[in-house]
């Protein structure tokens, strides 16, 4: 990525951000929210919680589906249970100079303090170097101006991310061509 990568608040609109900007689109994060039709309300209780869950935000993936559509942009998706089909097919595109957006459980991030699993969140994958990926991640998870291995209080090198998932299938990358049609 030639520019300074954006930082913002959710992973799907930081990650699509991101993506957008290697294609010279250039939107906030939130004309991105808006364009993809972000806003929705959700009410879910079960025994097992302590309190319910209140979201305002759409089902994981309908964000990127939205604005692909507002944009008229060509969505292409991969998914596999295979973490060596995974790191080939991430490591070409990185060295094709493609920015990649990653959906992972970030509880495998070794930056993430989080004790609970969530296989839906987003990154943008911007490098590599060896077997280590920069990531660029969103300002709830600690970040100030700049990816968390950048920052003075966490670790100097990249956050590792193998396996991608937990559940590999939970693996996908996102990339966008103009749609030709």
């Amino acid at each position: 990525m030639d520019a300074q990568p954006y930082v913002g608040h959710h992973c799907e609109s930081t990650s699509l951000v991101n993506l957008l900007r290697q294609r010279e689109i250039d939107l906030s994060e939130p004309l991105v929210f808006g364009l993809g039709s972000g806003l929705s309300f959700t009410y879910w209780r079960t025994k097992q919680m302590p309190a319910p869950f209140l979201g305002g935000r759409i089902k994981p993936d309908r964000l990127t589906a939205n604005i692909t559509a507002s944009l008229g942009l060509r969505l292409t998706v991969r998914e596999t249970s295979s973490d060596k089909w995974a790191r080939e097919q991430l490591l070409q595109e990185l060295d094709s100079g493609t920015v990649v957006g990653l959906k992972l459980d970030r509880h495998h991030l070794d930056y993430s303090t989080d004790e609970y699993r969530f296989a839906a969140h987003y990154v943008a994958c911007v490098g590599y170097e060896d077997d280590r990926f920069a990531l660029v991640e969103t300002r709830p998870l600690g970040l100030g101006n700049g990816p968390r291995w950048q920052d003075s209080s966490a670790r100097r090198e990249p956050p590792r991310t193998e396996p991608p998932s937990s559940t590999p299938r939970n693996w996908c990358m996102n990339s966008w061509r103009r749609s030709t049609a």
